[in-house]
Formats: C-alpha cells, structure tokens, sequence
C-alpha cells in the first residue's frame, strides 16, 4: 500500500534499483530519520526469518503427513526419536531449498529481470517471481477443484443438504472467478469475453505454465 503511493504506477519499474537497490531504507529514513533505515532492515529479517520458518514447517509436516499414509514413500514418515520431528522430511526439505535457490538464483540471474549495472545480483528477485508464478498458477487450479469437489461432493454424498445458492451458484461463480486469473498468469491468450489480450511472455517465465 506505502510502495503503491510512494511509487506511482509508471515509476513501479524503478522500484527495486532506486537508492541504489535500498528504497525501502530510503522511505524509512523520510519518515523515521536516521533510525527509519535500521528498523526497516530488522522488520525485513525478522519478515524473512518467520515466513522461512512458517514455509519449511508447511512443507516438512506435509511430506511427513503424506509419507504416513503411503501418498508418498514412508521415508518421508520417519520421526526423530529424541526431537520428535520429522526428521527426513526435514533434511529433504532443507536439501531441496537450497539446490532451488542457488540452481536457480545462477540460471535466472538476469531473467526475466536483468541485474542492473553495478548492483547486486536480481538473481533472488528473479527466482521468487519465477516460483510465485508457478504457485499462482498452482492455486488457480486447486481452488477450481475445490469448487468442483464441493458440487460432487454435496450432489452425491450429501444430498439431503444440497443447497442451490451455497453448492451449486457459488462454486460455479467461483471457478468462472479463476479462469482469467488462471489465464493471466500463463499470459499469451485472450479473453474475449472481458475484452483482454495478453502478450505471452518473452523470458523464462515463459516454462511456467508447461512445468505445472
């Protein structure tokens, strides 16, 4: 919201090179002089840090849930038995974190942002936005089934609760909802309906969409 008014629109694409690659520092010290800088940097870590922590439990107590009832090998199932944590799980996690960070972070380097000259890599910028568009186009799909799950699953399984409004209209409303969301995010299509062209990519965010 602050970044959308302090940056308009036209000037979002200087966004991450402005003060010399530290323009949340720079807003933080107009507000806040001379310590603004130090907090931003703290809240930037401290950000970092949770949403790592929040991820690798996501994922490691996913694989782990999987493993135990046989979606996936029972490897995954094993638990620590002084910790008593998901121990393989764990490290399967932690290993593939890292070869995805730095794999990438090399091959996207200056794709499909380019690193400008004298700043540091975008190479980190890089790979979170060629990640999050995969997982948009990931969500796009598992909220159009969970739409769908809920006709079937109302229709077959629980009839005598079946409401028109609730079971049918609004998860079709939601699918129709995700369709051009879905079609954004994979780029070169058009929606006639909405009257909408989008050029297909021309970088690596191009391997999105086939990958998923």
């Amino acid at each position: 919201f602050v970044v959308s008014f302090f940056f308009v629109p036209a000037w979002m694409t200087e966004f991450y090179t402005f003060n010399d690659g530290d323009p949340w520092g720079f807003m933080a010290e107009e507000v806040l002089p001379g310590i603004g800088g130090l907090l931003v940097v703290f809240a930037i870590l401290n950000s970092s840090l949770a949403n790592a922590n929040s991820g690798a439990t996501a994922a490691t107590r996913t694989l782990f849930a999987m493993g135990r009832v046989r979606l996936l090998p029972g490897w995954f199932a094993a638990v620590h038995p002084q910790n008593r944590t998901p121990v393989n799980a764990v490290h399967f996690q932690a290993i593939s974190a890292i070869i995805i960070a730095v794999v990438l972070g090399v091959i996207l380097a200056n794709d499909p942002f380019p690193t400008p000259e004298g700043a540091s890599s975008f190479g980190g910028l890089n790979v979170y936005v060629f990640l999050g568009t995969m997982l948009g186009l990931i969500f796009v799909f598992l909220y159009i089934m969970v739409n769908l799950a809920c006709i079937g699953y109302f229709w077959r399984q629980r009839r005598d609760e079946f409401n028109f409004i609730k079971h049918l209209i609004v998860p079709v409303l939601g699918v129709v909802a995700m369709i051009p969301a879905g079609l954004a995010v994979i780029g070169g299509v058009t929606i006639p309906v909405l009257d909408i062209e989008l050029a297909p990519y021309g970088n690596a965010l191009q391997y999105t969409a086939p990958i998923v």
